[in-house]
């Protein structure tokens, strides 16, 4: 038996983590959360998610700093994260992929073409 995908949701908005929640366990995902950068890395480290999908603009810190602190750990360096932001410039889509972020999904979520 297979685990399922472990997806680590990290955004300061209970109503965006509730929306990730209930879109992404009925498709098999388990599905973890954190509201700041300091909790993703707490729960990354202790987790290993298979793909952190990760708000930009979070109360503690940076996502950006969050992704340099995932990569500068040996238990981090390789885990998957795709970027989140309602206010994503193509400067910033840039610099976010140059950090290691495999792709941006802006905000509002389209789910449908999301889970593809």
């Amino acid at each position: 038996m297979t685990r399922a995908l472990r997806v680590l949701a990290v955004d300061d908005q209970p109503s965006h983590l509730t929306l990730l929640r209930q879109v992404l366990g009925p498709a098999g995902y388990d599905v973890l959360e954190a509201r700041s950068g300091g909790e993703a890395l707490a729960v990354a480290q202790e987790s290993v998610p298979d793909l952190v999908l990760l708000d930009m603009h979070l109360p503690d810190m940076h996502g950006l700093e969050v992704v340099r602190r995932l990569r500068a750990s040996a238990w981090g360096a390789g885990l998957q994260v795709v970027a989140m932001s309602a206010l994503a410039s193509p400067e910033d889509q840039a610099l976010w992929r140059e950090a290691g972020c495999l792709d941006v999904v802006e905000k509002p979520i389209e789910f449908a073409a999301f889970l593809k």
